[in-house]
């Protein structure tokens, strides 16, 4: 999830012409993250789920999907490393983010006649907050990096992004920010972030480009086998067994899982029905906005009980996938609300830019 990413209106380098495979990225990025909470929500509060192969496949994808929110920061570096800090673009993304929520309260009011919760309206969304750390740094990172890069060579930047990676991952820091624990805070986020803005750098110096990108995707789907097999490896360790699995965004292996998704999209050459992808890629911060609000959650929960079929891992399985895309699907054309009307409030010149 980007700045320049989810307002609906494309970025002034039209970047994502250029680089097609981004709104792929996005929209796989945010199907995972659906398709995550939907893994979670399916082994919640006592729920049956057949024993042996579905708990096995589900923290498989478990393992997959985690890296989706150390995607969307990586994708922020990847496309605003080469940017002028805008302050109005962050305001503009507050706003729709804000006025989503209300939106969600007002009809969760309704639906239950009772007044208005305005408590934790500002905390609804744990990812917005963090990342609001990262875009306010942006200009601080961007200028960290190529200070660094005018000093290092490009191998000595590399060592330095991963021992930096390592270090955040392994050491907590105090005030309570919880690195170990679960990544949860913009700090942390400043890190893939700077190896996003890396790539993106390295790429336009013609240093990272693929003949076989599906190399680099095969990769991303190997390793989080490889942490599965490190955190069984390290439970009698539990204070380190993040390091290897999904249980914090701060996983080396969940950040490499992450690299190797953004190396395969962005070095994608074309897209089918790259118009349709495009709108259906601005809506996709919409989804984690109607789907993540905690008060659609419990709703969403009811649904998805209603929905799925346990009486085996393939039947679960299915009906679950199904019902991600059906999430998916309805979240983005609610959300077209928003894109509607934020394209319409767009200054003129957004608005010559996008009908060209």
């Amino acid at each position: 999830m980007n700045l320049a990413a989810t307002t609906g209106t494309p970025p002034p380098s039209d970047a994502y012409g250029r680089l097609p495979g981004i709104n792929l990225l996005r929209i796989a990025a945010m199907f995972m993250v659906v398709l995550l909470h939907l893994l979670i929500w399916n082994e919640s509060d006592g729920r049956s789920v057949p024993a042996g192969a579905y708990r096995a496949i589900a923290r498989y994808l478990r393992a997959e999907c985690v890296c989706a929110v150390d995607l969307f920061v990586l994708a922020s570096g990847f496309l605003l490393a080469t940017r002028h800090f805008r302050f109005a673009r962050i305001v503009r993304l507050a706003l729709q983010v804000y006025l989503t929520s209300l939106a969600i309260r007002l009809v969760a009011s309704a639906a239950t006649r009772s007044s208005v919760d305005w408590s934790g309206f500002f905390s609804d969304y744990w990812f917005w907050n963090a990342y609001l750390v990262v875009a306010f740094l942006s200009p601080a990172l961007n200028a960290a990096l190529r200070g660094l890069r005018r000093r290092w060579a490009v191998p000595n930047i590399r060592v330095f992004l991963g021992a930096l990676a390592l270090t955040f991952a392994v050491l907590p820091l105090p005030c309570g920010l919880g690195f170990v624990e679960r990544g949860y805070t913009g700090l942390w986020f400043a890190i893939p972030y700077l190896v996003g803005a890396e790539i993106a750098l390295e790429r336009e110096e013609g240093r990272l480009t693929f003949s076989r990108p599906w190399l680099a995707e095969a990769l991303a789907w190997i390793l989080p086998l490889v942490g599965w097999a490190g955190s069984s490896a390290m439970r009698r360790v539990p204070d380190l067994a993040h390091l290897s699995l999904n249980g914090s965004y701060a996983s080396p292996v969940v950040l490499a899982v992450a690299v190797c998704h953004l190396l395969f999209f962005a070095n994608l050459r074309t897209a089918p029905l790259p118009r349709l992808l495009r709108l259906a890629a601005a809506t996709s911060f919409g989804v984690y906005l109607i789907h993540a609000h905690p008060l659609a959650q419990p709703f969403l929960r009811r649904l998805l009980d209603a929905f799925t079929i346990r009486t085996s891992t393939p039947a679960l399985l299915a009906s679950t996938l199904l019902f991600a895309l059906f999430l998916y699907i309805a979240c983005s054309l609610l959300d077209g609300v928003r894109l509607f009307l934020f394209a319409r409030t767009a200054p003129l010149r957004q608005r010559t830019r996008v009908a060209r």
